[in-house]
């Protein structure tokens, strides 16, 4: 999204539009969510946020507001963060669905920042899917194709880890190749998943507030590091979809739906 997109959206004269309007003018770094959300998820998440900063003595500006408008809203929203670089305050930005309006506006402590923690949340859900999906598959359905247009259960084991590997370094701001292509035993593709994921959470544990919204090449674009690790998770939803067809065609009940 241009810069010029969110500023203008920003007509508001209430305390969190001026600052996020103001820090964009400055050229204070944003980044936008590739993924909607319901808008409950939202008001569930930064209710709670604004009663744990109440109770520590801060009244985060227009984010009560905020919370009672995405409720109001009940549509999927984008969320935008505008970090100023100084560590006073993050903004948050609600946008409708194909980012043409603005649903609401809010300011929030820098250590409060729930983008990094809730995307950080997500992949190690997604992490950890994927990895239980690995060990359950048995070793003989390694070279199991559901069509033949389809890769093989190693071949996508290969495709995940290599993904992980080139992705996470790219948001590090190293990039590297994986070498898993090509193998087709179980254990040698545990192995090498196990080690992808090391890749990645090397690259969460390094990313903070601070360097969330710094600008690193994926290929030939330019992304937020945060938005690179986000988009890493996406991919692994995406093919963890595919491994729960292949696990059930071969009888196994997926990680994600075990009675708990």
């Amino acid at each position: 999204m241009e810069r010029h997109v969110p500023e203008s959206l920003l007509a508001g004269d209430d305390e969190a539009s001026v600052m996020a309007l103001a820090a964009l003018r400055g050229g204070a770094p944003y980044s936008v969510e590739e993924r909607v959300q319901p808008t409950g998820a939202h008001a569930g998440v930064f209710s709670r946020r604004l009663q744990r900063m109440r109770m520590r003595g801060f009244e985060p500006p227009g984010l009560e507001r905020a919370v009672q408008l995405i409720r109001e809203y009940d549509r999927p929203v984008r969320a935008a963060l505008i970090d100023p670089g100084n560590r006073t305050r993050f903004t948050l930005l609600f946008l409708t669905e194909d980012g043409s309006a603005l649903v609401a506006c809010a300011g929030i402590l820098p250590a409060q920042n729930p983008m990094y923690t809730e995307n950080k949340q997500n992949y190690e859900t997604i992490k950890t899917n994927i990895m239980k999906s690995a060990e359950k598959m048995p070793d003989e359905a390694y070279s199991f194709q559901a069509t033949k247009e389809e890769r093989t259960w190693a071949e996508l084991m290969g495709h995940i880890a290599d993904a992980n590997t080139g992705i996470c370094s790219a948001a590090a701001g190293e990039p590297k190749r994986g070498g898993a292509a090509k193998m087709t035993a179980k254990a040698e593709l545990v192995k090498a998943l196990q080690a992808s994921f090391e890749v990645c959470d090397a690259a969460w544990s390094s990313t903070t507030e601070a360097n969330a919204s710094t600008m690193v090449k994926r290929g030939n674009r330019d992304m937020t590091r945060l938005g690179v690790l986000i988009y890493n998770t996406t991919h692994d939803n995406e093919s963890y979809g595919t491994m729960a067809v292949y696990l059930r065609l071969k009888g196994v009940v997926p990680p994600s739906s075990e009675k708990k």
